[in-house]
């Protein structure tokens, strides 16, 4: 986890759509993006913490998929949240 977070630390990087580029409309400051990742840069449990979300997501998205397929078969009105 901290080998992924250490590219991090370059400026450009970090502006990237897959880091912090879309969660504005304009650049956010390298000092408040340093704040964001020092913790994580810095404690272990942190890091635990996104190893354990990054999972989660995953299997998420595994689940997702899964069920996607299996709608077309479903003839009932459904709630997509």
């Amino acid at each position: 986890m901290a080998a992924a977070l250490k590219p991090l630390r370059i400026k450009a990087l970090c502006r990237l759509p897959m880091a912090f580029g879309l969660m504005s409309k304009r650049p956010i400051p390298d000092q408040l993006a340093d704040e964001w990742l020092e913790p994580a840069m810095t404690q272990p449990a942190i890091r635990a913490d996104l190893r354990k979300y990054a999972r989660g997501t995953r299997e998420g998205r595994r689940r997702m998929a899964d069920a996607n397929s299996r709608l077309h078969g479903f003839g009932k009105p459904v709630l997509v949240v």
